[in-house]
């Protein structure tokens, strides 16, 4: 019971917490979960009443992992697998849904909450806090940060700023194997030895006194990797949590393109497009792209279809030209010089 598998991964759910208990990556054979500590079980915690509290985490006054479910339920489909698991806490309801889908190596966890939690001077500051430990022997996090990634060697529980993924990096004993964590909209997080913590809410009380009542969804992603993995595959992890295909539904019709095909790709795993938008005063496109390895890379762009490319030419981040343009154009594609570590902007039309 609470077991689940694709091709990719096997899942086992701790039927008595709610929790992931295993986590088995199949091309490595490690299970990255440790079934003594689950993954994905909250914490609700209390922190000392203090000045600016909007601004500044205080020290915790009491804490509680919430073991205790209300409810645990498992639907089973060909394409998905959802182990759902209600908790309430005080004032307030968490659901959590596991989902593992068909071809999928990424595990789901969406959650959603009624908090109704109000921090005053009084009472402290309540927060809700998710935890991802891991069976690890160490760890050495990498962040998402604007255009790029940093490493940070703080394990002893500090709070750091993130964007849409840490990758839970192994060390030499673990032979390289991690554990990349996305999400959708939450930047707060602390590693304490080998385990991830991710502030979802917190409710201050200054300025606003009531800063977070009412319903929250949130939605992270759990993605087992080997040594081989790269900051590119993370970057696109991220992206991939947060801007996923939309499917449109239509009629049957006949059309001009082709029943597959690509308008844009990038011949350099560590280069990676970032941004696509129209030209603040024209009509041109405006390409950004980042590298992610610390390499100067010349990388060539591949258009067609409606980006296919007559000019080119590199811009700065106010669109304005620079002087030293490493952008050219032959068949259609863009070749240009991407320094490491750097953003470049290419306008094109």
């Amino acid at each position: 019971r609470g077991v689940v598998e694709n091709e990719f991964i096997s899942v086992e759910i701790d039927w008595e917490t709610g929790g992931i208990k295993s986590l088995v990556d199949k091309s490595t054979g490690v299970d990255l979960a440790d079934p003594e500590a689950p993954m994905g079980l909250f914490e609700f915690a209390i922190e000392r009443d203090h000045g600016m509290s909007a601004w500044i985490i205080g020290d915790i006054r009491s804490s509680r992992i919430l073991t205790d479910v209300e409810q645990l339920e498992a639907s089973t489909g060909a394409y998905k697998s959802v182990f759902k698991s209600t908790r309430k806490f005080a004032s307030s309801t968490v659901v959590c849904e596991v989902i593992v889908r068909a071809g999928d190596p990424t595990v789901e966890l969406n959650i959603t909450s009624d908090w109704f939690e109000r921090g005053d001077r009084e009472r402290g500051v309540p927060m809700l806090r998710l935890h991802i430990p891991t069976s690890l022997d160490e760890v050495l996090p990498r962040y998402e940060i604007p255009y790029g990634s940093v490493e940070r060697d703080l394990t002893d529980g500090e709070e750091v700023p993130g964007q849409r993924f840490v990758d839970m990096a192994g060390g030499a004993t673990d032979d390289g194997v991690g554990l990349v964590v996305t999400n959708d909209s939450k930047y707060g997080f602390a590693v304490e030895d080998t385990s991830l913590r991710v502030t979802l809410i917190r409710s201050s009380y200054e300025p606003d006194p009531l800063p977070e009542i009412g319903d929250h969804v949130i939605r992270f992603g759990l993605r087992p990797h080997d040594s081989e993995w790269n900051v590119d595959q993370s970057m696109k992890a991220g992206a991939d949590m947060n801007q996923a295909l939309q499917v449109v539904g239509t009629d049957v019709h006949d059309g001009a393109l082709a029943a597959s095909g690509s308008w844009l790709s990038i011949d350099q795993d560590n280069v990676v497009l970032v941004a696509m938008k129209r030209k603040e005063s024209g009509t041109e496109t405006v390409l950004r792209f980042v590298e992610t390895a610390g390499e100067d890379t010349e990388a060539t762009i591949k258009l067609s279809g409606p980006l296919a490319a007559k000019r080119a030419s590199q811009v700065d981040m106010l669109e304005q030209s620079v002087d030293d343009s490493t952008a050219s154009v032959g068949d259609g594609s863009i070749s240009v010089k991407v320094p490491a570590y750097g953003i470049v902007n290419v306008i094109c039309d």
